[in-house]
């Protein structure tokens, strides 16, 4: 079974790599294409993330569960059962407890936002940006642990970061050729720095101008 990306409404599932060799045909469309995806693989990437947008109902608004099935649907925003279906099917497990997330005949409600709105979730989000800028405007600029510290989870975050259709792969780090030619850059004010900035390239010269960048492989 294969569910093409046509079907799929979610933009990071459609950004799958490593499709098929040939092309199959897919169970929601029945069209014939080479872009398309194994339900297994769908079931790989969105389990983790299921929890998140998602709760075990405890009952307290009868008739508003959802089956795994209907929570797959809604988070790959598709329509078709039987994918859905087959999806759900290679995330449940008969070795886990009856309270478990995954526990075969769960079923599920949205998860509370702990936002009382946009505004307050956007406030929450970007309230650290704000006062770093704050404080590196209109007070301490130099030496600041808060700002030291935010940086530096900031940095760890990034570089930790994983392309989401390639689990394992950075998603800020790009991984050169050995004698790849890189160009770097600095202004100079006059001849005189000119040849200052030729002394020591490596540490006088940095990153160009995003026009003039560029990579020779």
């Amino acid at each position: 079974m294969f569910i093409c990306l046509e079907c799929i409404g979610d933009p990071m599932l459609k950004g799958f790599k490593s499709l098929p060799k040939s092309e199959v045909t897919c169970t929601a469309c029945n069209s014939s294409t080479r872009r398309a995806v194994h339900p297994a693989r769908i079931a790989r990437f969105i389990r983790k993330h299921l929890p998140t947008h998602f709760s075990v109902d405890d009952g307290l608004y009868d008739g508003y569960e959802m089956s795994l099935a209907e929570v797959v649907s809604r988070a790959i925003r598709c329509n078709n059962s039987v994918v859905c279906e087959a999806i759900a099917q290679k995330m449940v497990s008969s070795r886990v407890r009856e309270d478990d997330f995954y526990w075969q005949g769960q079923v599920y409600c949205v998860k509370r936002s702990p936002f009382d709105d946009e505004e307050h979730e956007r406030w929450w989000i970007v309230g650290d940006w704000q006062d770093i800028a704050y404080e590196l405007s209109h007070e301490r600029r130099f030496f600041s642990d808060k700002a030291r510290k935010f940086f530096e989870s900031l940095l760890h975050e990034a570089l930790s970061a994983e392309r989401p259709c390639s689990p394992g792969t950075p998603a800020v780090i790009k991984t050169l050729l050995s004698g790849t030619k890189l160009y770097r850059a600095r202004v100079a004010a006059n001849p005189t720095e000119v040849q200052h900035f030729k002394s020591n390239p490596l540490a006088e010269l940095g990153a160009p101008p995003l026009d003039r960048a560029k990579i020779i492989g």
